[in-house]
């Protein structure tokens, strides 16, 4: 069973995986999330961010839906399910990708368009924290 974790002064430093394959977008959220001290991996395709999510168990995990192969919602449910305790937020500039990642049955923690403003990112890593599970002993 599954329930929330406090979140404590470890929860401000993040571990954060950004998956785009817009690299000018990877390299400026990245470094906004590495100032405010959280510790940032990236991956330019989905394929890369299944195999990191995999190996890193982040706590967050921004997600292109629009990605080129392997799109973002598909890669949402290999993460969901070989990294159950990470909140995936699905992310998108094409409001028709926002609607499909809406219907589909993920365990998605949020689903937002595209251009983010950084502000709003370091929010959802902030809602992100809150909402953390860890396995009840």
């Amino acid at each position: 069973m599954l329930e929330p974790r406090p979140t404590t002064d470890a929860d401000a430093r993040a571990d954060i995986l950004l998956v785009d394959d817009d690299t000018a977008t990877l390299e400026v959220v990245a470094h906004f999330l590495r100032s405010k001290g959280h510790i940032v991996r990236t991956a330019d395709n989905a394929f890369a961010g299944v195999h990191e999510a995999r190996r890193h168990r982040p706590r967050t995990i921004f997600l292109d839906v629009g990605l080129p192969g392997l799109d973002g919602i598909e890669a949402s449910a290999l993460m969901a399910r070989a990294v159950t305790d990470s909140r995936i937020v699905l992310i998108s500039g094409n409001p028709d990708a926002l609607k499909r990642a809406g219907r589909v049955s993920l365990d998605i923690f949020a689903v937002l368009e595209k251009p983010l403003p950084l502000a709003a990112i370091e929010d959802f890593v902030r809602r992100t924290a809150k909402h953390a599970a860890r396995p009840v002993a």
